[in-house]
């Protein structure tokens, strides 16, 4: 088209489009698009093609893309749409070009001369070669001039574009959503400021994240960067007509908001391409000769920007009448340049992700799913279906709607049938049938094996169809491989109810388009999760997720109790009967039996007839007839007595293979036998490798494993591929069940028995056989390459087969095995006893700790059944030095993944070494294994068991959190004085991060995905993101009245606020927008003070509790009360005004029922919906119930816990709670929450938060059953709950080593200070002086071993002398101390080493004290003390240093006077020569003036704290280095060890001026000083700094220090290498801040570690 019109190219074949006028967008099918070649989608030619064409004047226009896309530009240009407009949407786009106008400016004519459609130049780029695979969109929102007046505002058209940009493009059927390629913004004005908050915004945002990482260049055409001096005038001038508009005042001159957005951008752009083009022409129609946008306005000074003018005005630099306008070629040659590269680079970063076989197979890995199982399954019943099968189900009304996505109706299904009635085929089948309607991605399917324990389980079934969605979309594959490698997680060991939240409600949903998926699950009656299974399948509904499912299984009574408990809109029910596949057996028969008889149509059709008439239904009866005839046709006598014999009860059928089994001979009936056993109580199919090492030990030299089970086995069993199995699910029940008068019986006890021997007689090392050599190989493997082993058995499986199988399933076996056994006890003691490490070591080496505490449970449920079939109903009472004490190993296996699980998967055979020591007194573990590890012991800690108290966490020094909360990853604690949130680790409890609220705290909620968290204050609503800490969205509160309920619905984007007036409002935060509000009171409704609120779990219903009135639960959705309860002593009362009032209201997970705790310290069980209650006396005063619904947690006003096991309502059983665990421990409970697991529980208690995780909440498990579903009123191991008591120590709170290794000293929070011994801790003396309340912050132990000096947070210092025992005196001699007194806290404390000094460093001051005459001889005021660290000088013992970051100061000891001039000596950081043209002094002056200006600088910033603080100053034993630590202040956006510094200089350089380099610097000679400054090289340990987490001490020439993993590490000081060694790891529940802080080693090497107000005594770990 002349003249800037549009030109399409096709060569060949005609292109087929489609437009779509809403969208504004033209589609092509063309997927032809080839990088190496350059082919694009348009038309499939090359660039050279397309150049050839148009120079030979070839016409390219194609009429009817040409006229689509008119329509689209028009569209665009007329209508001026808000949000995104797609210009043009190639098939693959390889990038997005994101147009956004500016103040004023419009979608569409912006980009236009004169509203000229065929000059908007942004279609103009489908034209050049180079970008025709280029998608193209405009951006449009409300920022116009004139017009109402709007409180918008920049941050809101960023979040706008934001949520435009990855919702309202989400096409899957077009092509993908944005964030899938590179993107590139262009914007015009105020644009430019929108784009950059959005890139802000975005980085900070795990929802827009990943999203705006593909932002790789940004053009600004005049940007007003520091603002418009015209703005501020306008928007006073625009406010006398009341047409004010916020977004108008925020682009005045320099104005916050903008700074803001300049200061965060400068840190983030830093990987971006920027071109800012600036206007050189004066606009006359804002005022005449002004620039809208001045040079130093347009243009970011950033490093990475590129900058040029253009003679033209700030409305016309976005305007270009034709093509050949400069302006144009200046943007059209800036986008052609970038994308190229930026496509070539995103390919090279993301190569990992390219190769889509690649991410397969660690997809396979993180979610431990075998693809070649999961395909095997589904093609065994499809083959076997047959053309036109199962057409009857089309016929059904109910399927059909179901089918409809556009249909409301029942989003499951359930179809059930007995066996053998082809359910399996027909799940199959309609699998087929919705991938035909809608793809291949619309639908999964599972199959939850009778053969395979793992698969059959809910955990499993989830982790499956993620798989299967994530292998067909790549964006939700790339998200769960990211989680798993952030997290790092194993989906494996995750619950059921975790891996809901997580990935399905976490990650798919907020990815799935509206179009539902369609879940298959057949064979629901074989899992053993069907309660977990319904839990999830509840949430569909509640959830409002676009997900249907289709249920197939026998008719089991369980189902059918669990699906009734469903909302009756939610299922449908159908049973199959004879009749429905009648026509799909006459097929099968109709298809197979002219190929086994011989004889006319009509002899066929007979015989077809005869098997319809007695197959009832049964596909399995049918085909073992069929099998049965091919050797019984040659009569017709024959025939019919072969269909008449086979009855269809199959117990006839297997009684005649059970003869044939019976008549082989002995040797081959054993052979059967022992196959047979392994096929029916095997916890998952065995491969034949497998199964030939099972048999070795009784039958060897094995010939063909898949010919030896066809012979000897008499059909039942078979071998499909590689895995051996019994022939059909009614096989397995008539072997266990009805052989007990064949020489062949399948008794389950003895056969787990047979089993579970096999298994520990295979892991039981021998001569031959040495598993921990074996281990150890493997291992070495496994660290050159992870991906072989970690969540992949396989590759341990191809060169040791049976090992896996063992390792995984020989407790499973036990716990079904007779306990009366004594080879069995014998052989399970002797295993535990010689080879359970080496067990454990396998099991972490497969990655799978999840196999450690389901065996733990096993162990449990077998000593469980040992106390029954003893007599007892009580469980058999062991005591530890009994050696069949498995209760005990049962406690230590949970345990050690507990505490040592992340050591375990890190370095798995530190289970040998480093484990055991620090296992209790009492535990198995350390009675068996430590006592070959004489050289490294753990003493100093009195408690012999295994701890309930994982960890305990300091608030705040005074006050006190009101709430706490825990997700997966985190747990939070709200401060309301302090206006804070507190996040720590979850596993490490290490605290990540606090959150400023900024007000009084009210309440907090989490997302059930854990990632999000909301507060409540007295004003405002905040919303969070947990992993940042970043603010998402605030929210005005704009009621008088207090929020006292909060809660998230189900979509993470909407908040429940509930008032103390009974109002409830929903807001969606994302949006800004109220969804609904209403007061939960009715007209002549008594009015009480509301005590209690609480929302439902799924968000639908609230719960009031207040006093007079009665329990209410009111429906959100309608906005009307739905239930009322009082109990029936309120209920007789005449007066309701004395009525009962409750203190807490809890709901049960699945939300249909409540539990009430009254102020008369009842508890009451409710059933709204079936108006039932049960009442129990519990004496609580708060409560908690467990996400998987099992446990209800109680406090007291005492302090102490009780647990509670909650009955599964469902069943028929006992539906009373009962008592399980009782802790006694003071401290009055503000709060209680569980961890998601249920497995571990967090209270409030003063200024504290704990952590406990007691054994009782892992209890004895049924086998094969998941973690969520076990029963807990049927696994306790006694009848009587398990009694606590927890010791509550004084916290360690300072730690000084003796000399050599006679002892330390240790002082606490409660003043107290002790001298204990370095062999065991025990306490040698005493010492007091201090306040009981005044904390020990500071100790210091002198060189010479006489004086203890020691300071408490109230100011007071003691110094006292000592006498340490010698031979002539064994006694410990303590003289009465001198004090000294300071006004602030002290930092520091050091004695002289002549002893005649004690110094004392404060936050203000340095104190120099005469120990002598116990006078204050030196005091001076220091506003640097907290920057700074003192240290004895090396080699002088009259001199003392100070080090600071960018200096070191000598002074004399005697009178504290500085030995070098003011500025000290300075530190010089080496700078590189290499490649400039500077001299090694020239680099020297270079870096010291840049290490002057950095320091200059930080004290002037928008940071005034942040002048780097010294933390640690150590020397090595020699005195020939000093190593110190500095860390940067904390910057928003920046995590602690990113700013952590780690330097060493040696100590000559202290001695004089030798080894001191002295230059003249320009800030020397600008001063006219003649005297050189004196600077100290210092070297940067920068490759170790990586790993330091706390540094620890030295020993002998070697750095001690935790890594971030936690292991105590060491480093050769006096190397050049950079590689550090690893000796031990702390457990997990010893990790705290203040545990890594008061680490000390002594002189020999002795490492003290406080632990629970204790201090452990770690002897010879350094020398591992």
């Amino acid at each position: 088209m002349e003249g800037g019109g549009i030109r399409l190219s096709t060569l060949g074949r005609p292109r087929n489009t489609a437009y779509a006028s809403s969208g504004a967008t033209l589609v092509t099918d063309d997927d032809d698009y080839d990088w190496t070649s350059r082919r694009t989608s348009a038309g499939g030619v090359s660039i050279e093609e397309w150049k050839r064409s148009s120079s030979a004047g070839l016409d390219l226009n194609m009429p009817n893309a040409l006229s689509g896309l008119h329509v689209a530009i028009q569209s665009i240009i007329s209508n001026d749409p808000t949000g995104l407009a797609a210009v043009w949407s190639p098939a693959r786009p390889t990038i997005d070009i994101i147009f956004v106008h500016g103040l004023g400016g419009t979608s569409g004519k912006t980009w236009c001369r004169d509203e000229d459609y065929a000059t908007f130049w942004p279609s103009w780029l489908r034209e050049e070669p180079e970008l025709l695979n280029a998608r193209v969109h405009t951006f449009g929102y409300s920022a116009s001039i004139t017009g109402p007046a709007n409180s918008s505002g920049i941050f809101d058209f960023a979040r706008d574009l934001l949520f435009k940009m990855k919702y309202e493009y989400v096409n899957y059927d077009r092509g993908p959503p944005i964030g899938s390629v590179p993107i590139i913004f262009v914007a015009h004005s105020m644009g430019g400021l929108v784009i950059k908050m959005a890139f802000n915004t975005a980085r900070n945002d795990d929802d827009y994240r990943d999203m705006i990482a593909q932002v790789k260049a940004m053009i600004f055409l005049s940007t007003p960067h520091r603002g418009c001096t015209d703005a501020k005038y306008l928007h006073a001038l625009l406010g006398t007509f009341n047409l004010s508009h916020d977004y108008i005042k925020e682009l005045s001159a320099n104005g916050q908001i903008l700074q803001q957005i300049n200061h965060e951008f400068s840190n983030t752009c830093r990987d971006l391409k920027l071109f800012s083009m600036y206007e050189t022409g004066k606009t006359s129609k804002a005022c005449v000769g002004a620039y809208i946008v001045t040079k130093d306005s347009g243009v970011t000074d950033l490093p990475n920007e590129a900058r040029c003018s253009m003679a033209v005005d700030h409305h016309m630099i976005c305007k270009f009448k034709h093509r050949e306008e400069q302006g144009y070629k200046y943007v059209r040659n800036i986008l052609i340049d970038l994308t190229m590269p930026l496509l070539q680079r995103d390919v090279a970063d993301t190569s990992s992700l390219v190769d889509e076989d690649g991410q397969i197979q660690q997809l396979s890995g993180a979610l431990s799913v075998n693809e070649n199982d999961l395909a095997d399954d589904f093609d065994r019943f499809r083959n076997a279906a047959k053309p036109g099968t199962c057409q009857w189900i089309e016929e059904r009304i109910w399927f059909r709607n179901w089918l409809r996505p556009d249909v409301d109706g029942p989003r499951i299904l359930w179809v059930s049938g007995p066996p053998a009635a082809g359910k399996s085929v027909l799940a199959a089948t309609t699998v087929d049938k919705i991938r035909a309607l809608y793809g291949s991605e619309s639908c999964q399917y599972h199959n939850l094996s009778f053969a395979d324990k793992d698969k059959r389980s809910a955990s499993y079934l989830l982790r499956s169809m993620a798989y299967q969605i994530a292998h067909s979309k790549p964006l939700f594959r790339r998200k769960i491989l990211q989680f798993s490698e952030q997290h790092k997680v194993s989906f494996q060991d995750m619950s059921p109810s975790i891996l809901w939240g997580k990935i399905f409600l976490g990650l798919l949903f907020h990815l799935m388009p509206e179009r539902p998926l369609y879940w298959v699950i057949d064979g629901l009656d074989e899992s053993d999760s069907i309660p977990m299974i319904f839990r999830c399948l509840d949430k569909i509904e509640s959830d409002s997720l676009t997900l249907k499912v289709f249920l197939v299984s026998r008719p089991t009574a369980d189902i059918s109790m669990r699906v009734r408990s469903l909302q009756p809109s939610a299922f449908y029910v159908y049973h199959i009967s004879h009749m429905d596949t009648k026509d799909d057996i006459r097929a099968y028969v109709r298809d197979l039996v002219p190929s086994i008889v011989p004889g006319s149509q009509s002899d066929h059709d007979n015989i077809i007839e005869k098997i319809l008439s007695k197959a009832s239904g049964n596909f399995f009866w049918v085909a073992l007839v069929l099998k049965a005839l091919e050797k019984n046709w040659y009569r017709q006598s024959d025939i019919d007595r072969v269909i008449e014999e086979f009855h269809s009860d199959m117990t006839p059928i297997y009684g005649r293979m059970m003869q044939k089994l019976d008549n082989q001979e002995d040797k081959d009936r054993k052979m059967a036998s022992l196959i047979l056993t392994w096929a029916t109580f095997s916890s998952r199919p065995l491969s034949t490798s497998e199964l030939r090492k099972a048999l070795e030990t009784e039958f060897k030299d094995l010939t063909i494993v898949e010919d030896i089970v066809r012979h000897v086995c008499a059909g039942f069993v078979q071998v499909h591929g590689s895995k051996v199995g019994l022939i059909h699910e009614t096989a397995k029940h008539f072997l266990i069940h009805e052989t007990a008068q064949y020489k062949v019986q399948m008794d389950p006890g003895k056969g787990h028995e047979h089993l579970a021997i096999a298994c520990l007689q295979h892991l039981s090392s021998k001569r031959e056989r040495q598993w921990r050599t074996v281990l150890k190989n493997l291992q070495d493997d496994r660290d050159l390459d992870p991906s072989n082993f970690t969540g992949n058995p396989s590759a341990v499986d191809q060169s040791y087969p049976f090992l896996v199988y063992a390792a995984q399933s020989w407790a499973y076996h036990l716990s079904l095995a007779r306990t009366e056994s004594s080879t069995l006890q014998e052989l399970l003691f002797d295993f535990l006893k010689k080879d359970a490490l080496t067990w454990i070591n396998t099991i972490a080496l497969l990655g799978d700790l999840t196999t450690l505490i389901r065996s733990a449970k096993y162990l449990k449920t077998f000593v469980k059944r040992q106390g029954k079939t003893s007599g007892g109903t009580d469980s058999i009472q062991l005591g530890h030095d009994d050696p069949y004490d498995f209760k005990v190993w049962a406690v230590d296996l949970s345990r050690l993944v507990g505490k040592f699980g992340s050591i375990l998967l890190a370095s798995p055979s530190s289970i040998y070494k480093t484990i055991p020591p620090f296992c209790p007194q009492s535990s198995m573990v350390k009675k068996y294994y430590e006592k070959s590890q004489n050289s490294f012991s753990v003493t100093g800690l009195s408690n012999p068991d295994w701890d309930d108290c994982r960890a305990r966490r300091l608030v705040d020094p005074v006050d006190s959190a009101s709430r706490v909360l825990a997700t997966v990853d985190v747990f939070v604690a709200l401060v309301p004085s302090t206006h804070s949130l507190i996040i720590w680790h979850a596993e490490t409890c290490e605290e990540l991060r606090r959150i400023s609220h900024e007000e009084y705290l009210l309440e907090m909620a989490i997302t059930k995905t854990g990632d999000i968290i909301c507060t409540a204050g007295l004003k405002t609503i905040s919303v969070w993101n947990i992993a940042t800490g970043s603010l998402l969205a605030t929210v005005p509160i704009i009621r008088d009245t207090h929020v006292i309920g909060l809660a998230f619905r189900a979509r993470d984007g909407e908040i429940l606020l509930g008032y103390q007036d009974y109002t409830v409002i929903c807001y969606n935060w994302r949006t800004q927008e109220k969804v609904f509000e209403f007061q939960a009171r009715s007209e002549g409704d008594r009015f009480g003070g509301l005590n209690v609120m609480k929302f439902s779990p799924d968000g639908t219903q609230v719960v009031f509790g207040s006093k007079g009135v009665p329990i209410e639960i009111w429906d959100l959705r309608r906005g009307s009360r739905a239930y009322r309860y009082m109990t029936e002593e309120d209920n007789a009362r005449l007066n309701k005004d004395n009525m009962i009032f409750p203190e807490a209201v809890e709901w049960h997970p699945d939300g249909g029922r409540l539990y009430l705790l009254y102020h008369n310290l009842r508890l009451v069980d409710w059933n709204p919906i079936f108006e039932e209650q049960t009442e129990y006396q519990v004496g609580a005063k708060n409560m908690v119930c467990s996400p998987c619904g099992k446990f209800l947690l109680t406090s007291d006003s005492r302090g102490a816990i009780k647990i509670f096991a909650l009955p599964d309502y469902v069943s028929e059983r006992d539906q009373r709670i009962r008592l399980i665990y009782h802790l006694e421990y003071d401290g009055f409970v503000r709060d209680l929450t569980f961890h998601p697991d249920s497995q571990r529980f967090y209270d409030l208690r003063g200024t504290i938060c704990n952590v406990w995780q007691p054994e009782a909440l892992v209890q004895a498990d049924e086998p094969g059953t998941d973690d969520d579903d076990s029963s807990i009123a049927d696994s306790l191991i006694s009848s009587g709950p398990i009694e606590a008591f927890q010791e509550d120590y004084s916290q360690v709170t300072a730690v000084a080593c003796g000399p050599g290794d006679f002892g330390f000293c240790c002082g606490r929070e409660d003043g107290t200070l002790s001298i204990h011994d370095m062999k065991a801790a025990n306490r040698l003396r005493a010492l007091s002086g201090h306040n009981a309340d005044a904390a020990i912050i500071a100790l210091v132990w002198s060189q010479s071993g006489n004086w203890i000096g020691s300071a408490d947070d109230s100011g007071l210092i003691l110094i006292r002398r000592i006498q340490v025992p010698s031979p002539k005196n064994p006694n410990i001699l303590v003289w009465k101390a001198s004090q000294f007194h300071v006004n602030d806290g002290v930092i520091q404390l050091l004695i002289s080493p002549d002893d005649r000094f004690l110094f004392a460093s404060t936050s203000s001051s340095i104190q120099l004290f005469d120990i002598r005459s116990k006078t204050v001889c030196q005091s001076r005021s220091s506003t640097l003390q907290r920057q700074a660290r003192w240290a004895q000088h090396p080699s002088n013992s009259n001199h003392i240093i100070r080090i600071c970051s960018d200096n070191v100061h000598v002074f004399d000891w005697e009178e504290l006077r500085p030995l070098q001039p003011v500025q000290g000596l300075h530190f010089f950081r080496r700078y590189a020569t290499e490649g400039t043209n500077l001299s090694e002094t020239e680099a020297m002056q270079k870096a010291f003036r840049d290490v002057s200006f950095r320091s200059l600088a930080a004290s002037t910033t928008d940071f005034p704290d942040s002048i780097p603080e010294v933390t640690s100053v150590i020397q090595t034993r020699d005195g020939e280095f000093i190593i110190f630590e500095s860390i940067l202040p904390r910057v928003p956006g920046h995590e602690r060890h990113g700013r952590k510094h780690l330097e060493l200089f040696p100590t000559a350089a202290l001695d004089g001026y030798d080894s001191i380099q002295k230059i003249h610097t320009p800030s020397s000679s600008s001063k006219g000083s003649k005297d050189p400054e004196t600077i100290i090289a210092l070297e940067d340990l920068t490759s170790v700094v990586e790993s330091v987490y706390r540094i620890v001490g030295t020993y002998q020439n070697q750095l001690i220090f935790f890594n971030h993993q936690h292991w105590l590490c060491s480093w050769e000081i006096d190397t050049h290498l950079n590689i550090s060694r690893k000796h031990f790891a702390l457990p997990q529940d010893w990790l705290n801040d203040e545990t890594l802080r008061l680490t000390s080693i002594s002189s020999n090497g002795t490492v003290l570690c406080p632990r629970n107000g204790e201090v452990a005594i770690v002897r010879g770990g350094i020398k591992l």
